[in-house]
């Protein structure tokens, strides 16, 4: 046994049957000199800075219980670290390779945060703290120390993977390159980069020279993420053999090439393209019709792209139904799986370019993607419509083209001007066997029940939904029953029911007691009447249930 220890490839699958559990990890590295290095290495492999700091003042190899207020923190780091110290927090933070960050500054001049940053980025005794560090992510919101601290603590050779959340690439980029060396030098080997707001109107229109020049020094770019690109780094990104994923921030505003300029991105598996307020589809088809479209005419349609997420504005009665076919005449109908489109409406903000989404637009966007035979996914979302206003698509053109799409596992529309009858989501459920999400509005009636009831038409059965979006219109506790067994059969494990009529982001299960009633006897359960519950958010009845 003491020899088979003394095998390293040994003790390496121990340790990765242990599965990062910390427990054990830590009895490990205390009680065996064999195991000791390999367990630390896994212990401290992915961890946040704040666990890290509670090896601190105490050299205390295990990350402190969740539970456990850490003795010294974020909170309570007030002072300049003695050398002891640092040599303690160095040793530990030379076996990180994946580390998280997350400092939000306060009005408070003492606030710990901002403390931390320009405490460890002035007195690190050495070039990095993380040396071997592969993978940084970070939430720096409102920090303006927080460039300080990257550039002097956290920056390695070695990052493959560097996300900034909230923090404009520009500004990072600027501070960084003013702090002595630019990122692309301090990160030569960078695969993916992710930077920037969540909400892309607080970003800029135009891509700034240094966000170019820094996208073009990385030669294995995989995935990119940060705000407005020009041609240049567009053209830099398309060059390469293994990109992946690209994320685009438009406005009407951005500066586009014409449509001779093509790129031919071949290898794309992954688009983005996020528009601010009131950037129209027609700018949208012509940005993907340039994006994968390749100089010589005879050219073969893009046959990696998996999936494609916009947010446009329909200016015109045929918007939608363009940007279906700029996919339709560049993507292979044979590649494409996901389709996510969300529609903004900013006519009742007073803007007065957004038109109201046209049905015979709708109902041309699903006839084209027909082809797209492939489709696991297609979610078509109209946000902030004004009131009335939502997806005019009829029933029998959704039935008609779900034939077309027999692997759909997820197929969600917000809102539908006319939600579906009982009997056509029934129809929908047989087309689509597969469906494990089902987020399409339908209005169940008394007379609905009954007639689908009375049929003898065999229900479709799929134990994969567990959530519908239904009402019904007077909540009978009368149909309640009938309704339960329908459902038993159509939908057995379905646990939670949204309303059809619900905010764009946000919305909560019913609770009425008809729904209450209904879920419980899906569940094979007795109906109680003692407790009734609002049909709207209440954070206090909220509270009371969790």
């Amino acid at each position: 046994m003491h020899h088979c220890l003394h095998n390293t490839d040994l003790v390496s699958i121990i340790i990765d049957q242990l599965d990062r559990d910390k427990a054990a990890l830590v009895r490990l590295a205390r009680v065996c000199t064999s195991f000791k290095e390999l367990a630390l290495d896994a212990l401290y492999y992915k961890i946040a800075f704040d666990d890290l700091l509670g090896v601190l003042p105490k050299d205390l190899m295990e990350p402190q219980p969740e539970d456990k207020e850490p003795e010294w923190n974020t909170m309570n780091f007030q002072r300049t670290m003695t050398q002891d110290e640092w040599c303690v927090l160095i040793s530990y933070a030379a076996r990180v390779r994946r580390l998280d960050v997350a400092f939000v500054e306060h009005p408070d001049p003492e606030n710990a945060d901002r403390n931390i940053c320009e405490v460890l980025a002035r007195n690190c005794p050495v070039p990095s703290l993380f040396p071997s560090l592969v993978e940084l992510s970070m939430w720096l919101k409102y920090v303006e120390s927080a460039p300080r601290f990257v550039h002097g603590i956290c920056l390695s050779p070695k990052i493959r993977t560097l996300v900034a959340k909230q923090f404009l690439a520009e500004t990072l980029l600027e501070d960084l390159y003013r702090m002595g060396h630019p990122l692309s030098s301090r990160c030569p080997l960078l695969e993916t980069f992710v930077c920037g707001p969540n909400s892309p109107i607080m970003e800029v229109a135009n891509p700034s020279s240094i966000v170019t020049n820094t996208v073009c020094a990385w030669p294995n770019l995989r995935v990119l993420d940060c705000g407005p690109l020009g041609p240049r780094s567009i053209s830099h990104v398309a060059s390469m053999p293994s990109f992946k994923a690209l994320r685009l921030v438009l406005s009407e505003e951005t500066t586009w090439p014409d449509e001779a300029h093509l790129f031919g991105l071949n290898t794309l598996e992954t688009l983005n393209i996020d528009c601010s307020d009131l950037c129209s589809y027609g700018k949208l088809s012509n940005v993907v019709s340039s994006l994968f479209g390749l100089k010589h005419q005879a050219h073969p349609p893009q046959a990696t792209l998996r999936r494609i997420e916009v947010v446009a504005t329909t200016t015109s009665p045929s918007s939608l139904s363009a940007f279906a076919t700029a996919l339709a005449s560049h993507i292979s109908h044979s590649a494409l799986q996901e389709v996510i489109c969300n529609e903004n409406s900013f006519r009742r903000r007073g803007h007065g370019r957004g038109v109201e989404v046209a049905e015979r637009d709708i109902s041309a966007w699903f006839r084209v993607l027909r082809p797209f035979q492939q489709l696991t996914h297609i979610e078509l979302r109209c946000v902030n419509p004004p009131q009335g206003d939502g997806i005019p698509i009829q029933a029998n053109t959704l039935l008609e083209c779900a034939r077309s799409w027999p692997r759909l596992r997820s197929l969600t529309l917000w809102l539908l001007v006319t939600p579906l009858k009982l009997e056509e989501t029934i129809d929908l459920l047989q087309i689509l066997p597969h469906l494990e999400i089902f987020d399409v509005g339908t209005l169940v009636t008394s007379e609905s029940i009954g007639s689908v009831c009375e049929s003898t038409s065999p229900l479709p059965s799929n134990s994969r939904i567990d959530a519908l979006t239904f009402d019904h219109a007077t909540e009978d506790m009368q149909d309640a029953d009938s309704l339960a067994s329908l459902l038993a059969q159509i939908v057995p494990q379905v646990s939670t029911v949204y309303s059809v009529e619900h905010l764009p982001y946000t919305r909560w299960p019913k609770r009425s007691p008809f729904w209450s009633t209904v879920l419980r006897k899906v569940r094979g359960q007795e109906a109680s009447s003692d407790t009734e519950y609002p049909d709207h958010f209440d954070p206090s009845f909220q509270a009371q249930q969790l």
